[in-house]
């Protein structure tokens, strides 16, 4: 994508965010930058902006749980990607720091919503939370800001109450989203040279442990692309200061360090379904191979450029394992580095099956256990999974699994800690057995809701109902898919689901029928809210991040529902049964 094209992308991906939830260019901005740099879906983002005047320097306040750390963020945007950002404006930034130590203060100027993220900051900070600070800015890359953000690292203070300052420039993003558009599959047979190799034979398989030149790598990227890293839980994650890919290719354009690359990197380990070594040529040729742990070494060597990377050697581990290992194999390689848990599962035998049985519907379903995996198909394959009107029946995998867990009454998880989904909760959210077909249904919700809520927070912000668009942000699009399932039960029996779930897409009746769910649960939800706010003195903030929130408000939508299908004829057309009774 030329430079011009870029710019019109996110110009308008900045219009659409901004018309949905009504906010200003520079806080749309954040909302889509919120996504690549730290994975946030737009609600999460949303819900994290402090969009106020004499907001203390913080447009964005996020606790990410799967890392252990706080992202504070500034975002400065400009449509053309020429307005070069100050460097007092990112001097000032980390001044609220000592705002976010006094919540009090911040209630007492009339910022509810600030203090709230100053009380959950104290109490994170006193848990040893590293902090992260975020200066996002749509211009180009620029050494001044590089240096200051570089100084206050260097701080012997900042570095040891684990205080960062980090700069995203519009190189920066623009890398990530260039690298989030291009996904691929596994490679069928390629082969390169290495400069020593080492067979090993295990109960795991077969293996091997090789150098290879750093360039042999880089091409092997160029040939293939993404594609390379088929089975590997995430793609190029770009270079962002202080990064470790930053690390990897200060060390690589560093002439005397270089050389010591073998010994600093981890490494990159490969599975295939055949290992042949031609030790007289020092060839390897491999069949169906995936890196599985070393996007981010091999990309690195391939923008380094040929010069540079034939200057380096890389440790290489080949496996050709058997079946029953190679999901753990996956798993065990990344765990030493910060990935998210979603990331590791995506590819494990439960995943893998979902994706085949969803694929076999009819119609089919694409199901996305990696970020960019749809974009990356022929255009001839996407045609399979579009519909009319510019809808894809594609499904993704981490966000269908917070939907399945709201429905099964585990809501407070999947909002607040979406990392747990996939540890100790994983077997529940996706137990071996798990249906396909019900898939489906949890994913079609989801996004129903999901729309529903958007729509409503866009009308609340053009009425200027403040307090209906605060109770939607703030955890709505996930807390209300429980109160939606429970209403869809109390109406139409506990086994439901079995008899709905069916494996279509949504016609417009049955999306006209539970919209009419998705009003009536809005209502009681922010009846129930309002009520539980007022009646125990909690804000808003406090009270959605309670484990027991979601009990109570469904408590009280179960007297609401009971009360009014006493009026039984209006009861049947205000909400009908989405399938017929049972004779």
């Amino acid at each position: 994508m030329n430079n011009s094209g870029f710019l019109s992308s996110v110009a308008q991906r900045v219009r659409d965010i901004g018309r949905v939830y009504g906010l200003t260019d520079d806080r749309a901005f954040l909302v889509w930058a919120a996504g690549l740099l730290w994975g946030l879906e737009e609600e999460e983002a949303v819900e994290g902006l402090l969009d106020r005047p004499n907001d203390k320097f913080v447009d964005l306040f996020w606790y990410d749980d799967p890392e252990q750390r706080v992202i504070i963020a500034q975002g400065k945007y400009s449509r053309d990607g020429k307005r070069h950002a100050k460097v007092k404006d990112l001097s000032a930034f980390p001044s609220c720091i000592h705002w976010l130590a006094k919540p009090q203060a911040l209630q007492e100027e009339g910022l509810p919503d600030l203090a709230d993220a100053a009380r959950q900051f104290t109490e994170l900070r006193q848990r040893d939370v590293a902090v992260e600070l975020w200066f996002v800015t749509f211009s180009p890359g620029d050494k001044n800001l590089d240096k200051e953000a570089d100084i206050f690292n260097r701080d012997e203070r900042n570095a040891a109450e684990r205080i960062q300052l980090r700069v995203a420039s519009l190189d920066t993003l623009r890398s990530l989203f260039e690298d989030a558009e291009d996904a691929g599959g596994r490679v069928q047979e390629d082969s390169f040279s290495v400069t020593w190799a080492g067979a090993q034979v295990g109960s795991y398989g077969q293996a091997m442990v090789a150098t290879v030149k750093g360039a042999e790598l880089a091409a092997l990227y160029a040939r293939h692309r993404n594609k390379l890293f088929g089975r590997d839980v995430r793609l190029f994650l770009g270079e962002r200061q202080g990064s470790v890919n930053k690390g990897i290719a200060d060390t690589l354009h560093d002439n005397e360090d270089r050389g010591n690359f073998w010994a600093y990197n981890n490494g990159v380990t490969m599975v295939c379904h055949r290992l042949d070594y031609d030790p007289d040529a020092k060839r390897v040729r491999l069949l169906n191979f995936s890196v599985v742990n070393g996007c981010q070494t091999t990309v690195s060597l391939h923008r380094a450029g040929e010069a540079v990377a034939d200057d380096v050697e890389v440790l290489l581990k080949i496996v050709n394992p058997k079946n029953e290992v190679i999901d753990r194999i996956i798993e065990f390689t990344n765990s030493q580095n910060q990935i998210r848990k979603w990331d590791i599962k995506s590819q494990d035998r439960v995943q893998r099956r979902l994706r085949d049985n969803l694929m076999s519907l009819a119609p089919p379903f694409f199901y996305v256990i990696r970020k960019g995996e749809f974009e990356a198909l022929p255009a001839d394959e996407k045609k399979k999974y579009r519909v009319r009107g510019g809808q894809k029946r594609v499904i993704q995998f981490d966000s269908v699994a917070q939907y399945l867990a709201a429905m099964r009454g585990n809501s407070y998880h999947a909002y607040k800690f979406k990392a747990r989904l996939f540890e100790n909760l994983y077997g529940e959210v996706f137990p071996p057995n798990i249906d396909a077909k019900q898939v489906v249904f949890a994913w079609q919700l989801g996004e129903l809701v999901r729309g529903f809520v958007r729509e409503t927070v866009s009308q609340a912000a053009s009425e200027g109902d403040e307090q209906k668009a605060r109770i939607l942000k703030k955890g709505a699009r996930i807390y209300l898919i429980s109160v939606v399932e429970l209403l869809m039960r109390l109406r139409n029996g506990d086994v439901y689901l079995s008899r709905v779930a069916d494996g279509q897409p949504f016609g417009s009746l049955r999306k006209e029928k539970l919209l009419k769910y998705c009003l009536w649960a809005f209502d009681w939800y922010q009846e129930a809210v309002e009520h539980l706010i007022e009646s125990g003195n909690q804000d808003l903030n406090t009270l959605v991040r309670q484990e027991n929130f979601i009990d109570r408000v469904n408590e009280r939508v179960r007297r609401e529902y009971d009360r009014m299908k006493r009026a039984r004829k209006y009861f049947e057309e205000a909400l009908p049964r989405l399938l017929p009774a049972k004779s």
